[in-house]
């Protein structure tokens, strides 16, 4: 049931932004994926572990340094990312 709410809630919020014209400007994208990127953070420090935090912090790393390639270099490298933490709330 998780799946179904995760994939019709970006499915909902892609079709919104493209419907809305958000899409258009080069930032979206990479936004989108910083925003996204920060929710590890919340949960890392809700949870209160050094160590999750940690291994949280450089998995955000590595999706905030996709939006930063996505934005200065090709937009697709932060779809991919986009759908790289797709796979990774998966599991």
């Amino acid at each position: 049931m998780e799946y179904l709410v995760g994939i019709s809630l970006a499915l909902l919020f892609c079709a919104a932004a493209v419907g809305l014209g958000m899409d258009r400007e080069r930032v979206f994208y990479p936004a989108v994926l910083i925003a996204v990127a920060s929710y590890y953070l919340a949960f890392a420090a809700a949870d209160g572990r050094s160590e999750v935090m940690l291994s949280e912090v450089a998995i955000a790393a590595v999706f905030v340094a996709g939006a930063v390639a996505g934005l200065k270099c090709n937009p697709w490298v932060a779809v991919v990312a986009l759908a790289g933490h797709g796979v990774m709330d998966g599991f």
